[in-house]
């Protein structure tokens, strides 16, 4: 989707951070812009900032694990700009630190919902009419989490983000034929409060203050999100599939699809073993 100028884009999660990032760069670029965001006290002061600069934004409240908020807000959108040409699934929440054997099932459960679930969420409600008008775009924000294995205390967080890269990626080859591009965000560390709204986003009592300071999203050396927006919004209009952020995992991503491989291998020769002597 080459031309922005006067596109429709809603954002997720677009009061802070990455969403914010988004925001920022599809603005510029002459996008009418849609922050939808629980927090709505930011999510106004985002939008105003935007106005102020002769962009055109508007603020929606928006519970992404809602399915009537979503329907809500389509409605809402159309009526007052147009149809979404362009949905980012940005929202999400991290509950780092937190290996598979302390997480409560509310925990898992809700983390599915925010990170997971919002995203189908969103898709069911705006890919229908993407498709009857053939063009579109879906951006969804997944992490370096859903791309290697292995990362310790953060199983829920890790699952969610590789069912996000799983989702995105059937997406992609269903909708093609539309004419509906889809872009998988997949970060390493960006610089935003998400180590601290997480908790909450949660329910979950604040993180240890020495734990939190740990957080890579806490790093004042971690990415700027407006450099991340500006990433998104090009690989939006070059219709990129991936957004890889650190090249540093290279090698972790390698490392995971070499052991498929080699697992594949494996299985080839020990199968031998069980094949009847002479086939």
């Amino acid at each position: 989707m080459r031309e922005l100028n006067g596109k429709v884009v809603l954002i997720t999660g677009g009061a802070s951070g990455i969403g914010q990032g988004m925001a920022r760069a599809f603005a510029e670029s002459g996008a009418q812009v849609v922050i939808a965001d629980v927090d709505e006290a930011q999510g106004r002061k985002v939008a105003d900032a935007l106005n102020q600069r002769a962009c055109k934004a508007l603020y929606i409240a928006l519970d992404v694990t809602d399915r009537e908020d979503w329907r809500r807000a389509r409605q809402d959108i159309e009526s007052r700009l147009a149809p979404v040409d362009i949905l980012c699934n940005n929202a999400g929440a991290s509950a780092l630190n937190m290996p598979v054997s302390g997480l409560s099932p509310d925990t898992w459960d809700r983390t599915v919902q925010l990170n997971l679930t919002s995203v189908y969420n969103g898709v069911a409600e705006f890919v229908p009419g993407m498709c009857e008008r053939g063009s579109g775009h879906i951006v969804n924000t997944a992490s370096i989490a859903g791309l290697i294995a292995g990362i310790p205390d953060a199983s829920a967080y890790t699952a969610t983000k590789f069912g996000v890269v799983g989702l995105s990626e059937t997406l992609a080859a269903e909708l093609a034929p539309h004419d509906i591009g889809v872009t998988i965000v997949c970060p390493g560390a960006v610089r935003t409060a998400l180590w601290k709204t997480s908790r909450s986003a949660l329910g979950l009592p604040p993180a240890d203050p020495d734990k939190a300071a740990a957080s890579p999203s806490a790093s004042p050396d971690a990415m700027d999100p407006d450099l991340l927006g500006r990433l998104i919004r090009d690989a939006v209009q070059d219709n990129q599939r991936y957004v890889i952020t650190h090249p540093e995992y290279d090698t972790a991503i390698e490392t995971r699809f070499l052991a498929i491989r080699q697992a594949s291998a494996w299985t080839q020769t020990a199968l031998l073993k069980h094949s009847p002597k002479g086939e």
